[in-house]
């Protein structure tokens, strides 16, 4: 699973290990960490393109 800071190879939805809301991330962009809980995992929910 990626972590804060990495960054996107696949464009889509992602949902954070912390439980937060989803957020829409493009390929190339960089995975946010948490604002609530700091550094966090994110899991692919569902692909885009």
């Amino acid at each position: 699973m990626p972590h804060n800071g990495q960054t996107c190879e696949q464009s889509g939805i992602y949902k954070p290990s912390c439980g937060c809301k989803e957020i829409a991330l493009s390929k190339g962009e960089a995975f946010p960490p948490c604002g609530d809980h700091g550094p966090t995992e994110w899991s692919l929910v569902q692909a885009t393109q």
